[in-house]
């Protein structure tokens, strides 16, 4: 069964979620959302695999920029309002580190710790980044084991380079909404760069 136990809250997350589409969705089972008897089961359904579906691109696609030893932040720009969910998948695949991700409009925020997962949201994403900045001073990593792997990670090797299927792999829509452009054959890290 490919219908979710906990299908209102991707339900909840879709942008034309409506309170009485959310009122008849609660009396249902996921396995008569998955077995859509009705138009508005099917439209249900259709909904939720919209919403995972966007979680699940966000979730791989997003570029996460390290602040500092502690905060990674990124550019997130979702359809419908997975930003918290997507932020949260991040944060515990980096626990005791503080995840940012957001657009100019609104900011999701999370730390996944030992004793749980800690959320919020903000403003802009800029003046988040400017909070965080302000806060942990010049804290920079200069190891050079760092910087060479760094290096290495940003070389271009051509045989990896296969344009087609990266297109067919990747919808426009989704490489826009996550800025990916590393992936549009600007290979701009250097160690030079680094080193100034």
């Amino acid at each position: 069964m490919n219908m979710p136990n906990n299908f209102l809250d991707y339900l909840s997350c879709h942008k034309n979620a409506t309170p009485a589409l959310m009122n008849h969705a609660r009396k249902k089972t996921p396995y008569e959302i998955e077995h859509a008897s009705t138009r508005i089961d099917a439209k249900i359904r259709a909904m939720v695999s919209s919403v995972r579906l966007e979680l699940h691109r966000m979730s791989g696609f997003v570029r996460l920029t390290p602040l500092s030893d502690v905060v990674l932040h990124g550019h997130l720009r979702p359809h419908h309002d997975v930003g918290q969910m997507v932020c949260d998948r991040l944060a515990r695949r980096y626990p005791h580190t503080i995840v940012v991700l957001g657009n100019p409009h609104v900011t999701w925020i999370s730390l996944y710790t030992d004793r749980g997962l800690f959320k919020c949201r903000g403003d802009s994403l800029q003046s988040t980044v400017r909070f965080f900045e302000e806060r942990l001073g010049d804290i920079t990593d200069t190891s050079v084991a760092s910087l060479w792997s760094v290096y290495y990670d940003s070389q271009f090797r051509p045989k990896r380079r296969n344009l087609e299927l990266f297109r067919k792999s990747i919808p426009k829509k989704a490489e826009k909404s996550a800025s990916m452009n590393v992936e549009r054959s600007h290979e701009t890290a250097t160690l030079d760069g680094f080193m100034t």
